[in-house]
């Protein structure tokens, strides 16, 4: 089906991988079926009954299994590490404003105070109930050219708050902040 055939049996192999109990039947094959499998996928001749709708139905029950179970995998995990476990909230209606309790200052690069750029990005980052940072985006750029904008996106993810609560509770809360670059003359 225009894949390459070691990429194909190696992912099945993996796929066996994430499920240790059964992992032939992960993939579709019990017992000797699974070595046979993988032998045909690595070149040996499909035997002369195999057609090209049994091996689209084959292709389309392999893609259920391996969907399945790496599906199951995500949502077991649950969100990534310094993702928020719900949508941010924003201040106002019950949500109160998280309060910074440690600022990191934006660097200016070299290429930048060199070149004299000067002014503001605004960003929208999530403040996680922890107090951490998570989620960081630039709304407003300044300059993506001399790494201003990912000088002021690394310093945003080094803040801490006091995080926003509703009803008493800590919840994300996505805010906006403005961080100024000025040379001094």
């Amino acid at each position: 089906m225009g894949i390459d055939r070691h990429r194909y049996a190696s992912g099945i192999v993996k796929v066996c991988r994430f499920c240790p109990r059964a992992p032939a039947r992960a993939v579709g094959a019990g017992g000797s079926h699974f070595a046979r499998r993988v032998d045909r996928i690595l070149g040996a001749p499909l035997p002369r009954h195999s057609s090209r709708a049994a091996r689209l139905l084959l292709a389309m029950a392999f893609a259920l299994v391996v969907a399945l179970p790496v599906g199951a995998g995500a949502l077991r995990e649950g969100p990534a590490e310094g993702a928020a476990s719900q949508e941010p909230a924003r201040p106002g209606d019950g949500v109160t404003m998280p309060v910074v309790v440690h600022e990191v200052k934006p660097k200016y690069t070299a290429a930048a105070m060199q070149a004299g750029i000067q002014g503001r990005v605004v960003l929208q980052a999530v403040v996680l109930e922890t107090g951490a940072v998570g989620d960081v985006k630039v709304v407003q750029s300044l300059d993506t050219v001399y790494g201003l904008d990912d000088e002021a996106v690394k310093a945003m993810k080094g803040w801490r708050f006091e995080p926003g609560t509703r009803d008493g509770k800590p919840v994300p809360v996505s805010v906006e902040v403005e961080m100024t670059f000025t040379l001094k003359k």
